[in-house]
């Protein structure tokens, strides 16, 4: 969960930042923002063959994944979360969460 102050009002993209294994891809999660759900698949975009260590010669690969669009009809801080739609499981790796405004 992260809290975010949006300075104008608006429609953003919410870009989520992520690497995920075999495993995690296809898993339903869910976005939470301005008391709305938005629903995606988690994409695979590799992983470590288990066992092996991380090395800055295989580095994991992370993607650019759009899971949202939201209007904001007001400037104010709103919350964010981003959790699995089924309890207990390992969603994916985030790195970061780009909010954007939409074109």
């Amino acid at each position: 969960t992260w809290n975010l102050r949006v300075l104008e009002p608006g429609t953003y993209k919410i870009v989520l930042n992520y690497s995920a294994s075999k495993e995690q891809a296809g898993q339903e999660g869910v976005l939470t923002i301005a008391g709305r759900d938005f629903y995606f698949k988690v994409l695979e975009t590799g992983e470590l063959s288990e066992g092996e260590a991380f090395s800055p010669r295989k580095p994991l690969m992370f993607l650019d994944h759009p899971v949202a669009v939201v209007h904001f009809d007001q400037a104010g801080d709103y919350e964010l979360t981003v959790r699995p739609e089924v309890a207990n499981t390992s969603l994916a790796k985030l790195l970061f969460v780009d909010i954007r405004l939409h074109d």
